[in-house]
């Protein structure tokens, strides 16, 4: 039992390394994140949160594939460990802002390319206002970073609207991957500064 220590939960992040040890690893950062919590401890929590989490994962893979403490079925695993395993490299259990940082730049990355090779295809139209930079043919890296950042974060105003079927459908793929970004950094917010 580890009780009123103050003790940094990262000092143990690789002193268990075979996943036949899953159920160990989940044990020792539980006890760590009641530790931190108990002691009042917000970054270690966050720390001993995130290990925990990961060895549950892992002991959820050690329980389908080497069908120890007991077996689970495909179907449970399945329905668990990809999305999980996706939550944390992504988003690191919405724990990590480092994580959100870098799916984030490789998101708006992936757009503004597509952005760029479709740009045609999307048969933009000016929304409001005359745009000296605008041409509805050809891209440049202003117009195209503006309505990546119009499309996948609603931070800015672009003033473009895509009014072909292509362009609507790829808005909305941008859209919806805004608002996945959007709930992780609150999530990550919520647990960084209020937790």
């Amino acid at each position: 039992m580890i009780s009123k220590t103050y003790v940094n939960p990262e000092t143990f992040s690789k002193s268990i390394n075979k996943i036949s040890n899953a159920n160990i690893g989940v044990h020792l950062f539980q006890q760590l994140l009641n530790n931190s919590n108990d002691s009042g401890q917000s970054t270690f929590s966050r720390v001993s949160e995130y290990h925990f989490k990961k060895w549950q994962d892992k002991l959820t893979l050690n329980k389908f594939w080497n069908k120890r403490p007991y077996e689970i079925s495909f179907w449970k695993f399945i329905c668990n460990y990809p999305f999980r395993w996706l939550f944390r490299y992504t988003f690191g259990y919405g724990l990590r802002l480092r994580n959100f940082l870098i799916t984030f730049v490789i998101v708006f990355t992936s757009f503004f390319f597509i952005n760029q090779s479709k740009w045609k295809n999307y048969d933009l139209q000016k929304k409001d206002l005359a745009i000296n930079v605008f041409c509805k043919d050809s891209s440049n890296v202003s117009s195209n970073i503006y309505y990546t950042l119009d499309a996948t974060t609603k931070l800015v105003d672009s003033q473009f609207q895509a009014t072909s079927n292509e362009g609507m459908i790829w808005l909305t793929v941008q859209n919806l991957f805004g608002f996945i970004l959007l709930s992780a950094l609150i999530t990550i917010i919520l647990n960084r500064f209020v937790k």
